[in-house]
């Protein structure tokens, strides 16, 4: 079985508002925030998707009002390739 990298990322690296460099498997590369999370069933990864937003999208919200559909992007975790937080030096897939 796969190492769980999803569970790796939400455990020791997942912190609302900490900013994100996020690689896809596709070659796309995002830079924003993580601000949510689907947790999987029993037999799938312990994450599933991410919601993610622009960092500048971040910076713009009022931190009590809730965070508009039209700004999240849902991220699955099998399309993430790294994930590299602002005060890390080394990428988790």
């Amino acid at each position: 079985m796969e190492q769980d990298f999803s569970k790796e990322i939400f455990e020791n690296w997942y912190e609302p508002g900490k900013i994100v460099s996020i690689s896809l498997k596709n070659g796309v590369l995002l830079e924003g925030v993580l601000v949510g999370f689907y947790h999987g069933e029993e037999n799938e990864p312990y994450i599933i998707m991410w919601d993610f937003i622009a960092e500048d999208d971040y910076q713009a919200l009022d931190q009590f009002l809730e965070i508009p559909d039209s700004i999240k992007l849902k991220l699955k975790q099998d399309d993430i390739l790294s994930v590299n937080f602002k005060s890390d030096s080394k990428g988790h897939p």
